[in-house]
């Protein structure tokens, strides 16, 4: 369990307001026409276990804080925001 505990801490730890812009800014241009100008969380989520190597199917352990980050993260980029969608 530690160890489960180590890799989420530092995956948490890998989420800068940065990296976070920086997805935003890959990531949005992919978006169809009507998303434009938004980035889901789940796909921030996604790229970032994907990035770090991690099989998509061990979502569920990491979901809550990287979304957790995330969201400390986008309050710290001028001009961004979260908006909760559902």
């Amino acid at each position: 369990m530690t160890g489960d505990r180590n890799h989420v801490q530092n995956l948490v730890a890998s989420v800068t307001p940065e990296r976070i812009a920086q997805l935003v800014r890959e990531l949005e241009p992919q978006q169809h026409k009507i998303n434009r100008g938004t980035v889901a969380v789940e796909q921030l989520i996604d790229e970032l276990l994907k990035e770090a190597g991690y099989d998509l199917s061990s979502r569920a352990q990491y979901e809550r804080p990287l979304k957790q980050a995330i969201l400390r993260a986008v309050e710290q980029i001028p001009d961004m925001s979260f908006i909760d969608g559902g």
